[in-house]
């Protein structure tokens, strides 16, 4: 399933794919966290992990090096600097109750892990990371759900 999201802070209105066009001065956590639910097929309110079976990754449309994947309870994303992430990824998951970043490869990706939390939550981080990736005022996401290990 793909989703993909451009917005102009309009009321969003969902199916399989989803127009708003996203601008940083009123694009919302809460889209983000709306996003996940529907892709992980849940409610924001929900606890991760949840359907571990499912990998949920938001990318930008025009620039997809630029993307986060959820599944369970881990969250990749695109880090392109070949410094090690720890200020940066204290400065930008330090607003969830417990993490740990468990995994990097210089100018590829970073791993982090967390406890059980709500999707809103969890969106406020996704929500972070965008705009720490975008140096533009306006971008749009697209969300793409997989799955893997289904029995």
């Amino acid at each position: 399933m793909w989703i993909l999201i451009t917005t102009s802070g309009n009321k969003p209105t969902y199916g399989h794919v989803v127009q708003l066009i996203v601008r940083l001065f009123s694009m919302h956590q809460k889209h983000i966290a709306q996003l996940i639910a529907t892709a992980l097929q849940c409610s924001t309110d929900d606890l991760l992990p949840l359907n571990p079976h499912l990998i949920a990754t938001l990318s930008d449309a025009v620039s997809p090096e630029q993307w986060v994947s959820v599944y369970g309870n881990t969250l990749d994303f695109s880090y392109t600097s070949y410094e090690p992430p720890y200020t940066y990824a204290q400065k930008i998951f330090s607003v969830l109750p417990s993490w740990q970043l468990v995994d990097w490869s210089p100018g590829r990706l970073a791993t982090i892990e967390f406890d059980g939390v709500e999707i809103q939550k969890l969106s406020e981080v996704i929500f972070l990371l965008f705009n720490e990736m975008h140096e533009e005022l306006e971008y749009s996401l697209i969300c793409r759900t997989t799955s893997f290990g289904a029995a």
